[in-house]
């Protein structure tokens, strides 16, 4: 479960900082820069967690793991995917044992921490996603099936790394086959009445440079003005919601959402007036499920349930959680599967859009957001068909996914020939007629919420 070899681009090459005295050196710096040298050659090598631990070993040690630690390198290497499966249990196995500490949750939890420690770059962000067994697991005081609570996930992850957690039945999750040289995807769905399978799939980011991250919850009890039925483009309150942390919003690329919610209207404007900064050419992924978090606000299973059924203990809790991608050093795609689509080679061609956009692969990753009615039944008995073609088309792009209860989306494939602004007309000779008015058009809402469908999301990073 290591982390995939990396790419020519993250090479570990020993990089001399400025700080570093100039030549002639006298004898007794000859011998301390000698070292130095050694260990910065060493350490160029070794994972983020590694170099932390070695900094407190010395001053010398110290200087070159932080100047390694700095390393371009570091911050351009892909996101990496995190996949585990555990072992089945019967029902009676999670009652007798204390609250996720059953064999399953000791094996996810020590498989996580291994393979953060051999992570080559401090992860910024990290998308979580697990299975749940939703018929015997949610009792938080009595369970009787697999769940997992973030909040114990927390302490696992590097201390600056914020992550976005959702839950639900079935999962997508990619692991690097070192022996084809390339991701391999598989999707357990743990259809209802079945022994459930405990799942998890992760996707750590890098701190990219020219990119940024931005985590967001939504508030869906909330009033949000329509950008197309009032004065102002809604702009400020796509702000507001983002934290004020995209100066631009038109450099927003992508909008990934996890809601509990069938009809989240204030997500829905929200997307709207990005939708109509952008033009329509920002990639939105996403799905309803259960308990979505985000590690900033600390909460565990047990809040999460009571926010669930409306008994919040400090004041509203949001039920939408997001994050937004933004910036320069980003590029994003995505592709909406519909519900006629029920062969692999439908699903090829549906994916073969997603291919056109051109999207370098080289430091990509992928999100799947699948119904809960699709997977094997809709596609006659065969299974894993929708992340299979994918991982066909997209070898070296990790997947990570979810089987929800209802899906957000829809296709964008980024017109790379023409930089988007704010403030453009739309004056692309090489637009049709019909695509300017769609790019006019406000989005309707059964054009991004949906049923029977899969969404998948393409991010790429330069």
């Amino acid at each position: 479960m290591a982390p995939p070899s990396l790419p020519q681009e993250c090479s570990r090459k020993t990089v001399m900082s400025a700080e570093e005295p100039a030549p002639p050196y006298p004898p007794s710096v000859e011998v301390v820069l000698k070292q130095y040298n050694i260990l910065r050659n060493i350490f160029s090598h070794l994972p983020a967690a590694a170099l932390a631990n070695l900094a407190e070993v010395a001053e010398v040690w110290s200087r070159a793991a932080k100047v390694t630690s700095k390393d371009p390198s570091r911050f351009s290497c892909p996101p990496s995917a995190f996949g585990w499966r555990g072992n089945r249990l019967p029902r009676r196995d999670y009652w007798r044992c204390p609250r996720f500490e059953t064999k399953v949750h000791r094996d996810l939890e020590r498989k996580l921490s291994g393979f953060v420690s051999e992570l080559y770059f401090e992860p910024a962000f990290a998308i979580c996603l697990y299975s749940g067994d939703l018929e015997n697991g949610h009792d938080v005081d009595m369970p009787k099936g697999f769940m997992v609570d973030p909040k114990r996930m927390d302490p696992l992850l590097p201390e600056k790394c914020v992550s976005l957690s959702m839950t639900f039945n079935g999962i997508v999750e990619s692991r690097f086959d070192a022996e084809s040289g390339r991701f391999v995807s598989s999707e357990v769905e743990n259809v209802e009445g079945m022994m459930h399978t405990p799942v998890a799939a992760m996707l750590f980011f890098p701190p990219f440079p020219g990119v940024t991250i931005v985590p967001f919850a939504v508030d869906e009890r909330r009033s949000v003005p329509d950008p197309y039925q009032s004065t102002d483009n809604g702009a400020d309150v796509l702000a507001e919601s983002l934290g004020g942390q995209v100066e631009d919003l038109s450099k927003v690329k992508c909008v990934v959402l996890f809601t509990e919610r069938v009809d989240p209207l204030p997500s829905f404007h929200l997307l709207r007036q990005l939708g109509k900064l952008r033009r329509r050419q920002v990639a939105v992924g996403g799905c309803v499920g259960l308990f979505p978090r985000c590690s900033k606000d600390g909460l565990c299973l047990r809040d999460l349930s009571l926010q669930r059924g409306g008994q919040d203990r400090d004041g509203p809790l949001p039920l939408t959680h997001g994050v937004a991608f933004a910036g320069d050093g980003v590029e994003a795609a995505s592709v909406l599967i519909r519900e006629e689509v029920d062969t692999p080679e439908k699903v090829k061609a549906a994916l073969s859009e997603l291919k056109r956009a051109g999207l370098d692969e080289d430091k990509s990753c992928a999100l799947m957001f699948a119904c809960c009615g699709r997977g094997e039944e809709h596609y006659g008995g065969r299974d894993g068909v929708e992340s299979s073609v994918f991982n066909e088309l997209f070898p070296k792009t990790p997947l990570v996914g979810l089987f929800g209860n209802g899906e957000i989306g829809a296709t964008c494939i980024p017109r790379r020939e023409k930089k988007v602004d704010s403030a453009d007309t739309f004056s692309d000779p090489g637009a049709t007629e019909r695509e300017k008015l769609r790019a006019e058009t406000p989005y309707k809402l059964e054009e991004l919420f949906h049923s029977y469908c899969t969404v998948i999301v393409l991010l790429s990073f330069k």
